[in-house]
């Protein structure tokens, strides 16, 4: 089954944006047959950081009132299902005409489902330090190291952080989510990322 998504972040609480889209990779990447489309503001793309590397990101302009938000999701709605074959297209939103299919929206409610953003902007459980019951952080970072290295990560080169996890399982059976409770928070390659950046391994 085709499974495409738009993130519309345009209504997440400033320093939110990148944990958001985050969150939903994190949860749906595997559903995911083409990079999500991300809509945000102008000074969205900045503060997403290397995410900008696994979604297309679609300015909106600068701040905009939902009703112009609504007419621009319709738009995308329509260019996207124009673009790709049938199947499932989902639109996140924090946005209450959105998520009832209004407005704009409303004549194309039947080419897409809607999910809220609420869920994911508190994650239960999301990892906020790095679990050194899974394993200590300094052999989490060198197998990070090795990963990276085995498959050329460079500057000019790199890897989407959708597939940093399955690189790490080749290393050590441990980042499985299957393989311990630790494993399984959500946010938890992200909290290895922050920690290899701070030590400055890699670059996000």
């Amino acid at each position: 089954m085709v499974c495409r998504a738009i993130i519309d972040i345009t209504k997440a609480n400033p320093g939110t944006e990148r944990r958001l889209v985050e969150a939903v990779l994190e949860q749906h990447h595997q559903q995911f047959t083409e990079r999500p489309l991300v809509l945000g503001f102008d000074s969205h793309q900045s503060v997403l950081g290397s995410v900008t590397h696994a979604v297309d990101f679609r300015s909106a302009g600068a701040w905009q009132a939902e009703t112009e938000v609504n007419r621009q999701l319709a738009q995308e709605v329509q260019a996207v299902v124009a673009a790709g074959p049938p199947g499932t297209l989902l639109v996140f939103t924090f946005h209450h005409s959105v998520l009832n299919k209004q407005n704009h929206l409303a004549p194309f409610g039947h080419l897409f489902e809607t999910v809220t953003l609420r869920g994911y902007s508190r994650v239960p459980g999301y990892a906020t330090e790095w679990p050194e019951e899974l394993m200590p952080l300094d052999e989490a970072i060198q197998h990070l190291i090795n990963a990276l290295r085995q498959v050329g990560a460079s500057p000019g080169n790199p890897v989407y952080k959708t597939n940093i996890r399955h690189l790490l399982e080749i290393q050590d059976r441990r980042f499985n989510k299957t393989s311990h409770p630790a494993a399984a928070q959500p946010g938890l390659i992200s909290v290895l990322l922050e920690k290899a950046r701070a030590r400055q391994v890699v670059e996000l």
